[in-house]
């Protein structure tokens, strides 16, 4: 869950999203799961990320890899909402 008092992009898009609610029709919410990142960006992320993990990551690639991990959580948190959206459309019907 996102926190309330967050003041990252990321944070402040959850927020106004409203992750929290399940509220997306069944097609929105199939159709934000299908949502994720090119092979090329996948691919990308892989050095930089190994960098990170070895120390060795320059200030440019860090750069773009938070920008990668901000988007990342933005993805998720749309995911999350669709998630929520279809297990309530599910409880509506039993």
């Amino acid at each position: 869950m996102i926190s309330q008092h967050g003041t990252s992009e990321v944070a402040i898009f959850g927020r106004a999203l409203r992750s929290d609610r399940g509220d997306l029709s069944a097609a929105a919410a199939r159709a934000f799961l299908a949502v994720d990142f090119a092979e090329a960006d996948k691919e990308r992320a892989q050095a930089p990320s190994a960098k990170a993990q070895d120390g060795t990551l320059a200030a440019d690639e860090s750069d773009e890899l938070e920008r990668c991990v901000r988007v990342d959580h933005v993805i998720g948190l749309w995911k999350s909402k669709a998630r929520k959206s279809l297990n309530a459309g599910k409880r509506k019907v039993l």
